[in-house]
């Protein structure tokens, strides 16, 4: 669930690897037997994968060739001939340029079905019985927290999405994912660069000032950062105006930011206007939130997922619970309120103290002890009971061998993993089930609908003489 890069400004499907070759741009008639493990619709020419963005099984689409990676040819359909009984008008007017709904034109009940489908093909070699049918969500108007960029477009400043393929800024005006908070925060971020000037950065000339604009709202307050390429920007005071006209509290932050890359944030930021920080509560823990905190975008899910894990901690056993990758603290607190004593494990040494304010805030700093740094390194000098529940969140990349070992040989009684990464997971899993562990569960969130991106948590155990007997 942690994409702890919080400079990552899109969950875009349209991100390609390994490039090799400038398409054609020819157009083909295609045949799609089937959707392959990221859901794209996949058919084979003379034994090679023709990849079909925006195509369903069985349909038979007339598509464009857009580019050619290590895997095949990618296209993208441009019409629908023949179409499959699973698919839907988008109900988006800019679902063909954007991008960031790939699943859009799938019936949503069809939407789960493929991705409990995708996590089962991404866990194939690990010893799997059975997973759960993948957890809904609200379809629409699900995200708190959006990144948009700037751009010129007819001698005017507009802001939108990036696109991955050609790196060029999507005006979208509306976002269904988002709801009507999108529109007023794009209409007001639009009026105020194009009446007081303020220019985009263009990055090929290295000149202008506004890069990205990066909000999060939660109830009726809202935190919107400007990235500029320049230190100082004029008429900050009238776009906040703007904003409190429409929101009902406001945070204002500048972040200075001249680095060469797809970084999002420098760590360069001015508080500017408003609360110094977003304040919120789930499941009863209340928590702060500054420009780089890590959050879940959807809040729905997360309270399923939270509540779940805190419910299964409560009613083990084990009078201690190991929070890893534990990020401002939040599950730790969770954790906490259960009644049990709490050692959670962060490498971020800003979340580390995000959660140490949160602990009092609380009432809670009697049961947590809280750790700083790198989770290999530190679970071996930590004393605790064997008779332990441990909890992973980690980033993308998932743990890797090294912590894997280190958590095994910490040997939890129970382990509870929330992966946002089938690939990295199974990678994981298969190291667990070699030190040890039986998998007793394996559940599918929705946290991003109209994506192909999934949630996954597994609850593995740790086994017995008596399973061994089995």
């Amino acid at each position: 669930m942690k994409d702890k890069n919080t400079n990552k400004y899109r969950n875009n499907p349209k991100q390609k690897s390994n490039t090799s070759k400038t398409p054609s741009g020819k157009k083909l008639v295609l045949d799609v037997d089937k959707l392959n493990i990221d859901l794209f619709g996949i058919t084979l020419i003379n034994d090679k994968p023709r990849i079909v963005r925006g195509a369903l099984p069985y349909e038979t689409v007339d598509a464009k060739e857009n580019y050619i990676n290590g895997i095949g040819t990618v296209y993208d359909t441009v019409k629908v001939i023949s179409p499959s009984e699973y698919r839907e008008e988008p109900p988006c007017k800019y679902y063909s340029e954007c991008g960031g709904c790939n699943l859009l034109h799938m019936q949503y009940k069809r939407q789960l079905k493929e991705k409990t489908i995708m996590v089962k093909k991404h866990l194939r070699n690990v010893s799997v019985n059975y997973i759960d049918e993948c957890v809904p969500s609200n379809p629409f108007a699900c995200r708190n927290k959006l990144h948009l960029a700037f751009a010129y477009k007819n001698g005017k400043t507009v802001v939108g999405f990036m696109d991955e393929d050609t790196h060029k800024v999507i005006e979208v005006r509306e976002c269904l994912m988002h709801g009507e908070w999108y529109t007023t925060l794009s209409k007001a971020l639009t009026e105020w660069a194009n009446s007081y000037r303020i220019s985009p950065y263009i990055p090929q000339k290295e000149s202008g000032t506004l890069r990205f604009a990066v909000a999060r709202k939660l109830g009726d307050a809202i935190m919107l950062t400007l990235v500029s390429h320049e230190k100082d920007i004029p008429f900050l005071k009238e776009l906040y105006d703007s904003l409190c006209a429409s929101f009902k509290n406001v945070s204002l932050y500048l972040n200075y930011n001249t680095e060469r890359s797809n970084r999002v944030f420098s760590d360069d930021f001015t508080y500017l206007y408003g609360p110094e920080f977003l304040r919120g509560s789930i499941l009863g823990v209340k928590f702060k939130l500054s420009p780089s905190s890590f959050f879940q975008t959807n809040e729905f899910i997360t309270e399923k997922i939270y509540s779940r894990v805190a419910e299964m901690a409560k009613k083990s056993d084990c009078e201690t619970v190991i929070d890893l990758y534990s990020g401002i603290g939040i599950t730790s607190m969770l954790f906490a309120k259960t009644g049990k004593n709490v050692i959670s494990i962060e490498y971020v040494k800003d979340a580390v103290k995000d959660a140490e304010f949160l602990a009092k805030e609380n009432g809670l700093k009697d049961k947590i002890k809280l750790y700083c740094g790198d989770c290999k390194e530190l679970l071996p000098k930590i004393n605790f009971d064997k008779n332990t529940f441990c909890f992973v969140d980690p980033p993308r990349r998932g743990l890797g061998n090294d912590v894997c070992s280190s958590i095994a040989k910490a040997s939890p009684k129970t382990l509870v993993y929330l992966s946002c990464n089938p690939e990295s997971l199974a990678c994981d899993l298969a190291v667990f089930l070699r030190k040890g562990y039986v998998i007793s569960s394996i559940t599918p969130y929705d946290m991003f609908p109209n994506t192909r991106h999934v949630e996954t948590l597994v609850v593995l155990d740790k086994k017995t003489k008596a399973s061994f007997r089995k």
